[in-house]
C-alpha cells in the first residue's frame, strides 16, 4: 500500500501537508513514506484511511479519465460542501467523499 500512495500522490501531485490529515499523520511520517524510510503498518489507522483515499483517486480516475485527479481534489463541490482534499480529515469523511465519487464511477 505504502507504494501505490506514494505513487499516487506524486502522480497527482498531492501535497504531503494535504495527505497528512487524511491519513492522521504528520507531515514528518509523510515525508519518511516518500522518501521510502517507512512503511505503512498493515494493522495501524493510516493504512485503513490509505485504502480508503486511494479508492477516492481510483473513482475520481474512472470517472474522468484520470487527467484531472488534481482538479476534483482541490476543487469546490457544493453537494459535499467544500474540497474534498479538505473534508477527508477523519474516518466518517474519508468514507462520505469514498461514496460519493464512488457513485458516479459506476
Amino acid at each position: 500500500m505504502t507504494v501505490v500512495l506514494v505513487g499516487s500522490m506524486r502522480e497527482f501531485e498531492i501535497a504531503e501537508a494535504d495527505l497528512a490529515p487524511i491519513l492522521g499523520v504528520s507531515k514528518a511520517y509523510i515525508s519518511e513514506l516518500n522518501r521510502g524510510d517507512r512503511e505503512l503498518a498493515f494493522d495501524s489507522l493510516a493504512y485503513e484511511r490509505s485504502v480508503l483515499f486511494v479508492r477516492v483517486l481510483d473513482a475520481i480516475a474512472a470517472t474522468t479519465g484520470g487527467a484531472s485527479v488534481h482538479d476534483m481534489l482541490y476543487e469546490n463541490f457544493n453537494a459535499l460542501g467544500g474540497r474534498p482534499i479538505r473534508l477527508m480529515r477523519t474516518p466518517r469523511e474519508l468514507h462520505n467523499v469514498v461514496h460519493y465519487f464512488e457513485s458516479f464511477a459506476h
